[in-house]
């Protein structure tokens, strides 16, 4: 009995033992299985890598990702005058934009733009005219054109506080440019870095006077009985003496002549809004809106100087200010500075 005994092996100090055999038993389907276990996890690992890959280039590829180097409104003319008090305006505007790379241009919303003008001392409004979500399908353009048509009726006791340009810029442009051009002065207005990716945007708006000394600035001639807008032709073909006598807006653009800087005079204080998620800019003749989707405002940079616009000489118009943006989960601010 104690010869027997002694005979068996002593079973291992861990695992488990065959006593059919006599040996320890063999764990061949524990590997198996976990070779298994870490298969799947590589191609549920691979498969993850791969639906974040397409997924990114699913969006880039619906992403405008362009520079615009300029947009010009090219035509605006009188159509119809129909009495002293009621007048219709129609225009046609050609917007212009040229990237400075070969992205194609898919998915640009331009918003909403309203410009005014006047003529012979009457203040005429031009209403909203939106274009929204235009998209150009073909790839490698780097030119875009689009074409719109407006009329509105006109009355002859528009306040002069009324004549603005509004203009409202939404979707993934890191660049804008734009001349525009009033009966006394041409402007023009550039943002910088109007995206989603960017830190900060910065907007500036500029008055020329092509080189010449301002006539009675913003002060419109005293109208005679000969000029008033009856003597207008109907055929919207404008009359010498007629506020479109100028040309239309591509014949002299305010980006391509040297302009010479104005008096301070000539340039109208600047009013910024600020409103948590945006930044109105109005100076009473050109307003900005200048917004970042998800981003908050925290305040307002002059000439790289943190909120100093209660400080600013008004006459100093060398200056520049951009926005300040939150990080992301911080609340903005808001107020009203002016310059």
């Amino acid at each position: 009995m104690d010869s027997a005994s002694a005979e068996l092996p002593r079973p291992p100090a861990h695992g488990k033992y065959d006593f059919l055999t006599n040996r320890p038993r063999q764990r061949k389907g524990a590997y198996i299985k976990w070779f298994c276990i870490a298969l799947v996890i590589i191609i549920i690992i691979a498969l993850g890598i791969n639906a974040i890959v397409l997924f990114v280039a699913f969006k880039k590829a619906h992403v405008p990702n362009f520079q615009v180097k300029n947009v010009q409104v090219s035509k605006f003319s009188v159509a119809n005058v129909l009495t002293d008090q009621q007048k219709v305006l129609s225009t046609y505007l050609d917007f212009f934009f040229e990237s400075d790379n070969k992205n194609p241009l898919v998915g640009v919303d331009f918003g909403n733009m309203v410009m005014d003008t006047s003529w012979d001392g009457v203040q005429a409004h031009l209403g909203e005219t939106h274009v929204q979500n235009f998209v150009q399908k073909s790839k490698g353009v780097s030119k875009l054109k689009v074409s719109t048509k407006n009329e509105v009726e006109l009355k002859q006791n528009v306040k002069p506080e009324d004549m603005k340009l509004k203009l409202s810029l939404s979707g993934d442009l890191k660049f804008f440019s734009g001349p525009f051009k009033t009966k006394h002065y041409p402007f023009m207005i550039s943002c910088n870095d109007i995206s989603s990716v960017s830190v900060n945007a910065a907007c500036t708006s500029k008055m020329y006077n092509n080189g010449k000394k301002p006539e009675a600035p913003l002060k419109p001639k005293s109208q005679t009985p000969s000029q008033t807008p009856k003597a207008m032709p109907n055929d919207g073909s404008p009359t010498a003496e007629g506020p479109t006598a100028e040309g239309p807006i591509s014949e002299e653009p305010a980006a391509d002549e040297p302009a010479s800087t104005p008096p301070a005079k000539s340039f109208p204080p600047v009013k910024l809004t600020v409103q948590d998620k945006f930044v109105i800019m109005d100076n009473g003749i050109l307003q900005a809106t200048i917004a970042k989707p998800g981003g908050f405002v925290t305040g307002i940079r002059y000439n790289g100087v943190d909120n100093i616009l209660d400080t600013i000489n008004p006459e100093d118009d060398r200056g520049y200010w951009d926005v300040v943006w939150a990080p992301p989960g911080i609340k903005g601010t808001k107020g009203n500075f002016q310059r």
